[in-house]
């Protein structure tokens, strides 16, 4: 029997707008939640302000059935309107939840160049997506991401920035945080899905 592609984590998007400010990195963080407010909004369980996370729920991943040598995919999704400068937009993945951003953590960290180049004040959307693999022998993380900005030519596959080592399944979860370099202004970023899923 094949194996349901299901995803878990933000794929109806966040229900307000980021605004990037500047370019120094900012980590995308748990909107307020607001009850019955019509819009899809991250479980009340996950606290306003901290660091927006998906992962597997315990009960896939652990088994023969889960992510134990079995690829899957990590993938953000979302719109930009882009501040006053041109700037390049770039996504960073981490391993982890912390409230820190921790270089030795970042995954996925595509540098600034034609592939994701953007124009003062135009709109664009976006995506990248990061191909992993892990297994309870090696306790490793491994694998490639690719991504794409607008019309841009979209970048090579690369491999991890970073390859995770002695990760416990349970460790299996994974933040994102944005820059805007070099830019003046204020871009406002809406994320459209935020999700890992069998590959």
């Amino acid at each position: 029997m094949a194996n349901v592609n299901t995803a878990f984590g933000f794929s109806l998007g966040l229900p307000v707008p980021i605004s990037i400010t500047g370019a120094t990195e900012t980590q995308i963080v748990v909107p307020v939640f607001t009850y019955n407010s019509g819009s899809p909004v991250p479980s009340p369980a996950f606290a306003a302000g901290a660091p927006l996370q998906v992962q597997y729920p315990a009960d896939i991943a652990v088994g023969a059935s889960g992510v134990d040598g079995h690829p899957f995919n990590v993938k953000i999704v979302g719109t930009l309107t882009a501040g006053t400068a041109a700037t390049n937009f770039r996504p960073f993945l981490y391993i982890g939840n912390s409230t820190t951003l921790i270089s030795g953590n970042q995954l996925a960290a595509p540098l600034a160049g034609a592939s994701n180049a953007v124009t003062a004040t135009l709109s664009y959307n976006f995506q990248l997506t990061a191909n992993l693999l892990w297994d309870s022998t090696s306790k490793a993380l491994n694998g490639t991401y690719s991504y794409q900005v607008g019309n841009n030519a979209p970048a090579a596959v690369v491999a991890l920035t970073n390859a995770g080592a002695s990760i416990a399944e349970s460790g299996l979860i994974f933040t994102l945080s944005v820059t805007m370099t070099a830019q003046t202004g204020t871009t406002t970023l809406n994320l459209k899905e935020f999700a890992i899923s069998n590959a």
